[in-house]
């Protein structure tokens, strides 16, 4: 039996992997978790209804009968807003398709998906050949999560030497962190203990190294820019349709050149930079991921600056 946390989380979760087989579990789900997931559920229904040829996968119909009694526990006004977002995000998918009258199939995907490089969320694949998948944000149009410990192997990276190098050194800051955390805070057993009293031991302490050493990794290793960014944006033609309280907008990333090379300059103690020659500037923000001290549990959050760049479309709601 093998646990393994999900890459591409919209809920805080386990994977069991028995026999050769997962299973996901949902663990403490949150008011923003279920919002994330009943916005999908409410944009998978106005399809439905939109659409006069849509039929739904035994995946999304499975999905859908889950996420259906989150719908209730929403306010009036978080229910009118994503029903606003849903309904905008229906007719651009028709004025983008030509019809509503052309057979599709809906199905929505697994969060183990995002593993592989697929940050879909609902897919739909048209009569006439063509597909569209979404990749829905309330909010915060975050990408990946990735781990620190994968680094080397979300670059590509698989030489045993440079491997065994990099763990170590990932250990030793590690190592040197709770020593001094336990001098300074003895009693303490989880980050926010920590940073109540002093957020800068953290920063200094460990975001600082940890964060120089992704940045000495990825400028000694700059000839992974197309593997590296691949992996940061996706495998996988998407649009992400972004909700917020006011607007919509349609982000694009089903026509993104690969790079060839990347810079990577330092922002803060917790955020580097990395610059694509595709002229992209993709920020790396870390961020424990737990709350216990000793889990060693830290992820980075992926965003784009200047994600104006990418937008098709605005529509105020």
């Amino acid at each position: 039996m093998v646990f393994d946390p999900p890459h591409k989380s919209r809920f805080q979760a386990i994977r069991i992997k028995t026999a050769g087989e997962y299973t996901l579990l949902r663990l403490m789900p949150t008011a923003s978790d279920d919002n994330g997931r009943t916005l999908e559920y409410i944009i998978c229904k106005e399809i439905l209804a939109h659409f006069e040829k849509c039929d739904l996968t035994e995946r999304a119909k499975k999905d859908n009968a889950v996420d259906e009694k989150y719908y209730s526990r929403l306010s009036d006004k978080i229910r009118e807003n994503f029903s606003k977002c849903a309904e905008i995000t229906v007719r651009w998918l028709e004025k983008k398709i030509g019809s509503r009258k052309i057979k599709v199939i809906l199905d929505r995907l697994p969060d183990s998906s995002g593993v592989t490089g697929d940050p879909t969320d609902i897919r739909l694949a048209f009569s006439n050949g063509r597909s569209i998948n979404l990749s829905i944000k309330n909010n915060y149009p975050a990408l990946k999560h990735p781990r620190l410990t994968r680094l080397p192997e979300q670059c590509g990276v698989n030489d045993s030497r440079v491997l065994a190098k990099y763990d170590l050194q990932y250990e030793g800051i590690w190592s040197k962190f709770y020593l001094e955390a336990k001098k300074s805070f003895p009693a303490a057993k989880t980050f926010e203990e920590i940073k109540n009293k002093d957020m800068e031991f953290i920063n200094k302490k460990l975001y600082f190294p940890l964060t120089k050493l992704v940045m000495d990794f990825l400028n000694l290793n700059k000839s992974s820019a197309p593997t590296f960014f691949h992996f940061l944006t996706g495998t996988i033609p998407f649009y992400m349709v972004k909700n917020s309280a006011h607007k919509v907008e349609i982000i694009d990333f089903t026509n993104i050149p690969m790079p060839d090379h990347m810079e990577i300059t330092r922002a803060s103690n917790s955020t580097i930079l990395i610059n694509f020659d595709n002229g992209l500037t993709l920020s790396l923000r870390l961020h424990t991921a737990s709350k216990g001290l000793f889990e060693q549990s830290v992820k980075m959050d992926t965003t784009i600056p200047k994600i104006d760049k990418l937008i098709e479309s605005v529509f105020e709601k």
